[in-house]
């Protein structure tokens, strides 16, 4: 899966030592890492990430998928701009 990484031209860089913010981040890169080797190919995983896997973080009362939520913030913004001030 790095080989993948590296063909795409995402390059490795070294994080700081001793930070928790910067170790906390990369904790979260070896948890994806895992994620994504289950899967065939990036793309796939990219897709089951985006449309179907829940996301806690985007609003926590309110769970759901990041192109759903991508679609109704897009959707709020349209309706903002045709409202006349």
């Amino acid at each position: 899966m790095v080989v993948e990484f590296l063909d795409r031209g995402i390059e490795l860089i070294n994080s700081r030592p001793y930070n928790p913010q910067t170790n906390g981040k990369l904790k979260k890169v070896h948890r994806s890492i895992e994620e994504i080797e289950c899967w065939d190919t990036l793309f796939e995983y990219v897709a089951h990430y985006n449309v179907f896997k829940l996301h806690l973080s985007l609003d926590i009362k309110n769970p759901q998928m990041p192109l759903k939520a991508f679609f109704d913030k897009r959707a709020t913004e349209i309706i903002k701009q045709s409202i006349p001030n």
